[in-house]
């Protein structure tokens, strides 16, 4: 093949036994190796090599080639032009025909710039499947990274053929819609609906960068996407007197109806995937330990809690750089709150406060027991809450950097207090529950507290004005009245385009004083269902097409398989058959509960809560008929917050998971009725133990347990712990469900596949070599509690999938969130 975009074949043959070709030398860089040193490409460049590599497959197609593995290792840059290299895929499929285009050793092409059609190992391909992988190539030239991709193959290939391409406007505002446009066609699942040749490609991309668009002249400033875009907008609110917001192009702008000067514009930036694992503990179990993210006063230090198999730690990433760093001394933290200066952090590990010096790194302890969910305020003293301190009942708090003396804000028996947001002057703070579906307003000078707005996150932008997550995850502002502690206007959805329609979704979020806002998109905390096979495959979902009324997490299927117990502000069940579902817990409750289990007769489900009165202001394990019959009785309540539980199979036992708010480390209790008359420890060391599970026959548990310095899977005779210790996985392991037949116990490893056991029949325990089932990344994993169970005959997995997309969460940096500044 002869083109100017085609490196040419010179020769080729043999030589001493071995295979040799020979190709021109070409003095330049992979488009890989520009990537990976610039990340994203100036737009008109990008289009630029798209088209010259357009025009080389158009002709490779024309001479009845296919290329299979474009990708931007295969585009060499040469003095600026792009040249196609490595046709081996192709002319190796030509050669070999048909029949043998599977065989070992070939190589079908790079996952995530694989059509539909050729993950599929479909036959009779053409040169469409060039045009997807040239869109996807171009997709991260312009984005950063290609549109989908995963920590395997499994998973890139189930989100290729499931879910949709984040449009790339999401992520860089500046492209001009006709490009969005043609990449989104090029990307197409179906080949009909891709461009029918490159060249047609080719040429819609020419004319999404004709004259005067940003891609031809080479403009990607903010101004100049907005004078040629008009409608395409990064946030709006609806009007500007509503919430005291006024939309400026590509911007917020916190401020009254009259303005004396426009807005500058705003910059919107993709930092990554979020790191944290825990994020769904947060957002949709009602065991609230704080925020995981934080933003110094001026916007330029985010600090966050992130997770692997060893662990939890603080990593602190300054906004003008690519790397993240750890953070000494901070392991084993749940929460973290950042100084206005960005100098120092505040972080939770086994219910006690402590601060560092994130360069310095020297922590030290400034509350020594139940504490949570800290932030530090403007006025320097950190605000936090606490099931106890001292003699007094739980609220919150706040003390000092420096330690010394508690400041009781507020304490109201039989609540417990999730979130404690200073104002700025720190003259009021915005408060949560966990009992209460709404964001209050307390007045630290008179102690009193008013409902404020419902949501479940709220932080303030300046003194009159706040930023709250609604109950469905979307991002509202408002002003408010600082002296009488209300809204003054109807709250309005931040929106990532004109049109208050496609309101802004986040996870968490944060709002430095500068005006820079940081948010999690993806992740929220809607969940659906998904059936999926023992290869991976997702065999249904389980929506609201399928009469699942409310998403939810913690799937517990009955005994029978019937049913599905599962959490969500409360705790529901839902009949397959039938399609329909209930609220077993949760209507005007202040105990709605997480965490279901069944019992082995499958007539009722227990769930962890917190007590209605002040006796029970703990939690507490409770049991309530599955029919919602009969009222729910507590059946256990030691001075510990208790969390999940199971069951033996003959019904006599019940295990159940503890926090210490002296350590923190989970302990397992037992409770066999009609012979105890309390629970009691029955697993309890200086260790955390968690996610206790007991075979079908009674007579092994199998728990998690991290006293190696990171999570793994252990089994133990039952109830004879104290005999041996199996070790089940080596890898990191969390989640473990028992086969309902007993001969396999599933886990997921640190790599998040999905792995089976075999358990060997026998009067001992014995176990088979592990083997990876697939890759479970794409569906949600916790930290604390299972997030899928398995089907009775053990042939498919319930899982717990987001709702949104499917998509990991990726923080977005949105700097000059306020701007225009603040007119009074």
């Amino acid at each position: 093949m002869q083109h100017p975009h085609i490196l040419p074949l010179h020769d080729s043959g043999e030589a001493g036994g071995h295979l040799f070709y020979v190709m021109p030398f070409v003095e330049g860089e992979t488009l890989r190796d520009r990537l990976t040193r610039e990340s994203l490409l100036p737009i008109d460049e990008a289009l630029r090599i798209a088209r010259e590599v357009a025009g080389a497959l158009d002709y490779a197609h024309r001479q009845g080639i296919v290329h299979r593995d474009v990708k931007p290792e295969n585009i060499l840059l040469h003095d600026g032009s792009a040249l196609v290299a490595d046709f081996g895929i192709a002319l190796a499929v030509t050669a070999a025909g048909t029949n043998r285009m599977t065989q070992t050793g070939l190589s079908l092409g790079t996952p995530q710039y694989m059509s539909p059609e050729q993950a599929m190992g479909e036959k009779g391909m053409d040169g469409r499947t060039d045009v997807y992988a040239l869109g996807a190539v171009l997709y991260e030239m312009l984005c950063g990274e290609p549109p989908f991709s995963g920590a395997s193959v499994q998973a890139i290939v189930a989100k290729l053929l499931t879910e949709r391409p984040t449009p790339l406007s999401t992520v860089r505002d500046t492209v001009p819609p006709q490009v969005e446009a043609a990449v989104l066609r090029a990307l197409a699942k179906l080949p009909a609906d891709r461009f029918a040749t490159a060249k047609s490609f080719a040429d819609a991309l020419a004319a999404g960068a004709g004259p005067g668009s940003p891609a031809a002249d080479g403009v990607t400033g903010g101004r100049a996407a907005q004078s040629r875009r008009g409608s395409r907008r990064l946030f709006g609110l609806a009007s500007a007197a509503v919430a005291g917001a006024v939309l400026g192009a590509s911007a917020v702008s916190v401020a009254t109806k009259s303005r004396s000067a426009p807005p500058a514009n705003s910059e919107r930036y993709l930092l990554g995937d979020f790191p944290l694992l825990d994020i769904d503990q947060r957002a949709t179990s009602m065991t609230y330990t704080g925020s995981s993210l934080a933003i110094s006063g001026n916007g330029s230090r985010i600090a966050f809690v992130t997770s692997d198999s060893g662990g939890t730690r603080i990593e602190v990433r300054d906004l003008d750089r690519l790397d993240a760093r750890p953070v000494r001394g901070t392991s084993g933290a749940t929460s973290v709150a950042i100084s206005p200066d960005g100098s120092s952090v505040a972080y939770i590990i086994d219910a006690q406060l402590w601060i560092t010096d994130v360069r310095a790194g020297s922590p030290r302890v400034i509350v020594s027991r139940g504490a949570k969910a800290p932030y530090w305020g403007d006025d320097g003293r950190i605000y936090f809450c606490a099931p106890s301190v001292g003699d007094g009942v739980g609220g919150m708090f706040r003390i000092a950097a420096s330690g010394g003396k508690i400041d009781t804000l507020l304490t109201q028996a039989g609540k417990t207090f999730v979130d404690a947001v200073p104002s700025p002057s720190g003259d009021a703070v915005l408060v949560r529950t966990n009992s209460e579906r709404g964001i209050g307003w307390l007045d630290v000078g008179t102690h009193s507290v008013r409902h404020l707005v419902d949501g479940t996150m709220a932080r303030f932008v300046d003194a009159g004005h706040i930023v709250f997550r609604s109950q469905d995850g979307v991002l509202m502002a408002t002003a408010v009245d600082a002296d009488k502690g209300a809204v003054r206007e109807k709250p309005v959805a931040l929106t990532d385009e004109e049109s208050a329609e496609s309101a802004l979704v986040a996870s968490e979020f944060v709002v430095a004083r500068n005006g820079s806002l940081v948010y999690v998109a993806g992740g929220g905390a809607e969940t659906d269902f998904a059936w999926v096979s023992r290869d991976g495959r997702i065999l249904a979902v389980i929506d609201s097409s399928s009469g699942l009324t409310t998403r939810g997490a913690f799937p517990a299927i009955s005994p029978d398989g019937r049913r599905v117990a599962y959490s969500a502000d409360g705790i529901n069940v839902y009949d397959f058959a039938q399609r329909t579902g209930m609220r077993l817990t949760g209507d005007n409750s202040r105990a709605p509960g997480n965490y279901p289990a069944w019992t082995a007769d499958g007539k009722s489900v227990s769930y962890f809560a917190t007590g209605d009165d002040r006796s029970d202001s703990m939690s507490a394990l409770y049991l309530k008929r599955a029919d919602g019959g009969a009222p729910a009785r507590m059946i256990a309540r030691i001075d510990r917050s208790i969390s999940e539980s199971t069951w033996s199979p003959d019904g006599k036992w019940v295990l159940f998971r503890t926090y210490s708010n002296q350590r923190g480390a989970g302990d397992i209790f037992s409770l066999r009725f009609g012979v105890d008359s309390a629970a009691k420890p029955l697993i309890a060391t200086e260790a955390a133990e968690f996610q206790p599970t007991i075979s079908p026959d009674g007579r092994w548990l199998a728990y998690v347990t991290n006293r190696s310095g990171r999570q793994e899977i252990v089994v133990v005779p039952f109830p004879d712990v104290q005999g041996a210790t199996w070790p089940i996985s080596s890898d990191g392991g969390s989640e473990p469900r028992w086969a309902r037949s007993g001969h396999e116990l599933f886990y997921r490893n640190a790599r998040g596949d999905m792995v089976s056991v075999p358990i060997v029949p026998g009067s001992t325990f014995a176990v088979g070599a592990p083997k990876r089932l697939f890759s479970a990344v794409q569906f949600r994993a916790h930290l604390g509690h299972a997030q899928y169970d398995v089907s009775p005959d053990g042939q498919r997995f319930l899982m717990s999938a987001s709702a949104r997309g499917r998509q990991k969460p990726r923080l977005v940096l949105v700097k000059n969130f306020r701007a225009g500044g603040v007119s009074r």
